[in-house]
């Protein structure tokens, strides 16, 4: 429900503040929209994104897992070989021969992915250290209050500074602070998880207005349209990928280490896998009333550790898409101008 309302305001103030000119009469005032390209795009991405979250459910031996991928890469092809043929393709191949568009597009997929990560936190922080969701939602705030405050000042540095100083800088803050909310997780300490947290949002703030800037900074003016739509759909795609591959991340380890936990204990052994999942749902939530269970203590512990060792794992994709990211900024353009005619 909080979302209708949000979408109503977002479209209202688009239609205020969007000016209402004509496009440009050297370009194709009627393009055909390339249906072929978009729903191979979107059932591409659909298939990744389904075979990464459900992995940890169905197991690594299920034919649907690779089944999923093989068509991944099937239509991924397809969708290439459509789009150099096309005069008007969803996704223009062209562009991303261009480093700076590449390497900022794919900062800001990345960064997108390691934003969504932080529902995770607040799983873990529910699950391993017993907050509410209240709690665990104001503990997050060391993390998104900088970002009001560095994308501000980012888009100044790049102003008098270039693309290199703020996202450079912003990717070195990403990364140590990933590993040091990591390191917070390990030692169960809560300063550690602060200082993570604010270095995470600072390096976050400096560098989506970077990538943003540094990709639309690469192209024409002619290009804008084409560009904004890429860039727009790599941040969101990242979200979901990033979201994705979290999440098999933990839940396989999770699932995987509680399995294997519950079936060598002889007071659960006789449990069947929708029994175990009710077990580790009571387990999470004490508020739920269930029958009499054995050892539940010794269970509630377990579930706690466990989620540690799975956390920390996702942790480490976050880590590694942090890493990612500093070694794009070394490939980007430190000045882009956008020259109106070319």
């Amino acid at each position: 429900m909080i979302n209708i309302p949000l979408s109503l305001i977002c479209i209202f103030s688009l239609i205020k503040a969007l000016p209402q000119k004509e496009a440009p009469h050297s370009l194709d005032a009627s393009p055909q929209f390339d249906f072929s390209g978009a729903i191979l795009f979107a059932l591409s991405m659909g298939l990744v994104v389904f075979a990464l979250m459900e992995v940890p459910q169905l197991g690594w031996q299920n034919p649907v897992f690779y089944i999923s991928i093989a068509l991944t890469v099937i239509l991924m092809s397809l969708f290439i070989v459509i789009e150099k043929k096309v005069a008007s393709p969803v996704l223009a191949i062209a562009l991303l021969k261009r480093k700076t568009f590449l390497c900022s597009n794919l900062i800001c997929f990345l960064a997108q992915g390691c934003a969504l990560g932080m529902v995770f936190w607040v799983l873990w922080m529910q699950y391993s250290l017993g907050f509410s969701p209240i709690h665990a939602a104001l503990y997050l705030l060391p993390a998104a209050m900088p970002y009001c405050v560095t994308s501000r000042i980012s888009g100044s540095l790049v102003d008098k500074y270039g693309l290199h100083l703020p996202v450079r800088l912003g990717a070195i803050l990403f990364l140590i602070g990933n590993a040091w909310i990591l390191y917070g997780v390990i030692e169960k300490s809560h300063s550690n998880l602060v200082g993570g947290m604010l270095l995470f949002g600072c390096g976050w703030g400096l560098i989506v207005p970077g990538g943003v800037l540094g990709a639309m900074g690469s192209l024409s003016r002619r290009e804008h349209g084409q560009g904004s739509g890429i860039l727009n759909t790599m941040r969101q795609l990242g979200g979901a990928v990033g979201f994705a591959m979290m999440g098999m991340v933990v839940n396989s380890i999770d699932l995987s280490r509680i399995h294997h936990y519950i079936s060598s204990v002889s007071d659960w052994s006789h449990l069947s896998s929708n029994s175990i999942n009710h077990l580790l749902l009571a387990g999470y939530n004490h508020s739920l009333k269930i029958e009499p269970i054995k050892n539940i203590e010794l269970l509630l512990s377990y579930l706690r550790a466990s989620y540690d060792q799975a956390f920390i794992g996702g942790m480490l994709v976050s880590i590694t898409f942090a890493v990612i990211i500093l070694i794009s900024s070394l490939f980007i353009d430190n000045r882009v101008e956008v020259a109106c005619d070319r």
